[in-house]
């Protein structure tokens, strides 16, 4: 049921709710708080809040799984660019990166966490840290950090069963 003006229902509160709380967690931990995390753990928790509380948990699992393998992808093309193409060749370090990606998670059966796999892979792949390794791992955790705020607030906030009692939609 849609309660709220403008046509927008409970999961579009629920969404914004758990993105808040990412920010927030974010803030007290990282006084600096990096756009990175915000991002990471924002966009967990924006695919982590479905339909009901098991496709919450199916489509975050898969959010995680494809951060991981974008992550461990990302890391091995960086030292594949760096100590084989000798930091050239972009291009073709990140067509193999890229390909090598959507077969692996092809083969893993993580389609639906493809794109934010790829979306990982770049991110990582592109940013100049010091240890690349912390930062892949920390990309990770953050994903894993919002899927699980996104999942907590899916369960609790305007619980599904309830509503399903209530003969009432969860939009």
């Amino acid at each position: 049921m849609r309660d709220f003006k403008y046509g927008l229902g409970k999961r579009t509160f629920k969404t914004a709710l758990a993105v808040s709380i990412c920010v927030l967690l974010t803030q007290l931990i990282d006084k600096n708080g990096t756009q990175n995390t915000f991002f990471f753990m924002g966009a967990g928790a924006v695919v982590s809040i479905q339909s009901d509380i098991q496709n919450s948990i199916k489509t975050g699992m898969q959010r995680v799984l494809g951060s991981a393998t974008g992550a461990l992808v990302a890391l091995f093309t960086s030292l594949i660019y760096v100590h084989i193409f000798q930091g050239k060749l972009l291009f073709l370090v990140i067509f193999i990166g890229i390909y090598l990606l959507i077969y692996l998670n092809v083969q893993l059966k993580i389609t639906t966490g493809l794109v934010v796999s790829s979306v990982v892979f770049l991110a990582i792949f592109t940013t100049e840290v010091d240890n690349g390794f912390n930062y892949a791992l920390l990309r990770v955790f953050d994903t894993f950090a919002g899927v699980l705020i996104g999942v907590i607030v899916n369960k609790i906030i305007f619980p599904v069963k309830y509503m399903k009692e209530r003969g009432e939609e969860d939009e």
